[in-house]
């Protein structure tokens, strides 16, 4: 079973390769890592992620007997990217298309160098493609793999809301990078009480995630469809609106837009557009729909820090 989770990945990738930093050591090998300097979120399974890494660098130092080992996390679209990348002795090129598959490790060893992966590589696989994923592997002989794999941040199948755990008190959820930590002073200083933001959104990850992003610096309401936004600003002021386009049944958020725009007191609280269908124009057509502003999903925790931080300074 796949125990859907939303995961701190600066955490978790650098957490694994730690428990590794011995290992090379004894082999007076180097272990690097390159993690981006604003938190990566992800809904996916940390146990499934630390398995995969788990076999990957356990195999990348124990065929290394010089130079090292680099570990990376990135982040392209819609996907994480983590590379384990060895100056070892590399896999014959006749063996790259067998090296994923079951059993063929073991009973023919894919020369006597590479042997003891056993069934790794085929969990690693396995365990990749359940999350949604895809892994490869290049490698050149006597100078060392490079074993790649991307899985989608948000998974988009069959997930249950039950299955988030989110800890209030886990550290890893709340740290903040140095610009944010300036974005955050820079409201403390200013304002005694924090920005109010409502947030329409219908899928309950992305309202997870967002949540991840922003509870440290404003105090963030939220509403899943158009109906209970307009509730959610009856009697109350927020500041700041960010909208999402597409929710689903119901009206849309151009519609609750507009009404939000006719309504006493907001004709000019600065609201965003967000949307995962973003076309070539959509800036400028809901710039001239009611919207303030338009950030294209998916979007990373400082494109939407810097955002906020932008409409409120301006206003």
């Amino acid at each position: 079973n796949i125990d859907y989770q939303i995961v701190n990945l600066n955490e978790l990738v650098r957490n694994v390769t730690f428990h590794f930093e011995a290992a090379a050591g004894r082999k007076k090998l180097f272990l690097k890592l390159s993690i981006p300097s604003y938190d990566v979120i992800a809904k996916t399974d940390p146990r499934m992620l630390r398995d995969v890494m788990n076999n990957l660098i356990n195999n990348a130092l124990k065929f290394t007997n010089e130079g090292g080992v680099f570990v990376t996390l990135e982040v392209f679209h819609r996907n994480f990217i983590i590379n384990i990348k060895d100056t070892g002795i590399g896999i014959p090129k006749d063996s790259i298309d067998l090296i994923f598959e079951e059993f063929r490790q073991v009973s023919e060893g894919l020369g006597r160098g590479f042997q003891g992966t056993g069934l790794g590589l085929t969990i690693c696989k396995k365990y990749v493609e359940l999350l949604g994923g895809q892994i490869s592997v290049k490698s050149t002989p006597k100078k060392g793999s490079e074993f790649s794999f991307q899985i989608p941040l948000i998974s988009d199948g069959h997930l249950e809301d039950s299955s988030i755990e989110m800890d209030e008190n886990n550290k890893s959820f709340a740290t903040n990078t140095k610009d944010e930590q300036k974005n955050l002073n820079i409201e403390s200083k200013e304002n005694k009480e924090k920005k109010k933001i409502l947030v329409v959104e219908d899928d309950s990850t992305s309202r997870d995630v967002i949540y991840l992003f922003l509870k440290n610096l404003y105090e963030v309401s939220f509403a899943e469809d158009g109906e209970k936004a307009l509730k959610s600003i009856d009697g109350k002021q927020f500041d700041l609106i960010i909208m999402d386009i597409n929710l689903g049944s119901g009206i849309n958020g151009i519609e609750v837009t507009d009404t939000i725009r006719k309504t006493n007191g907001y004709e000019t609280t600065p609201i965003i557009a967000a949307t995962a269908f973003a076309m070539l124009g959509d800036r400028e057509k809901f710039l001239t729909q009611g919207f303030d502003h338009y950030i294209s999903k998916p979007y990373l925790k400082p494109q939407l820090i810097k955002l906020i931080s932008d409409v409120f300074n301006s206003n």
